[in-house]
């Protein structure tokens, strides 16, 4: 029996998602006159669909199984009511989707290289250095989307390797439950 299971990449299922719904709803009609109609078939996707594949996930954690689900992330400009707009990381995902998603999940962690940028005063361009640290980041910045509800670290060493990234995010994950 697993008590963890990882899910490379949400990306990838949502798509899965439009391309059932595009068979069942839209007769595999994925363009403008179907699926992409007044966005219909992304809507219905996120509205009725994705909460089905999220109800799955809850269910295995409810029988005690953990589940990552993995996501590519994009840079997107985010609307700021009391100022300028900004660019920030966000899960490469449909934006109700997303929603759906992080409004489900326990944490949300961002990961990431720690890279230092200095600027030449003459030219006013950055150069940067570092690039081998890694670090998952569990809390919400202006730069990236993350949640903690579990108290883990804001931020966790993903080491130098896959495995020992793993690690390190159960021992977080393990303490924060104790």
């Amino acid at each position: 029996v697993y008590k963890r299971q990882a899910l490379d990449s949400t990306t990838g299922f949502q798509q899965l998602c439009y391309d059932f719904v595009g068979r069942e709803e839209f007769g595999g009609n994925m363009g403008q006159s179907g699926f992409m109609n007044y966005f219909a078939g992304p809507l219905s996707a996120a509205k009725f669909h994705w909460p089905r594949f999220l109800d799955k996930i809850h269910d295995c954690t409810a029988r005690g199984i953990n589940v990552l689900l993995i996501a590519h992330s994009e840079l997107a400009e985010q609307k700021n009511p009391l100022g300028p707009n900004y660019d920030a990381y966000t899960p490469f995902l449909e934006k109700r989707i997303w929603q759906e998603t992080h409004r489900m999940a326990q944490f949300v962690l961002f990961y990431n290289y720690y890279i230092d940028v200095t600027t030449d005063r003459k030219d006013m361009k950055g150069k940067a250095s570092g690039g081998e640290d890694r670090f998952l980041h569990t809390e919400y910045s202006a730069g990236w989307a993350a949640k903690n509800q579990m108290g883990l670290p804001s931020t966790i060493d993903a080491g130098s390797d896959g495995k020992e990234g793993w690690g390190n995010l159960i021992a977080a994950i393990e303490k924060a439950k104790s």
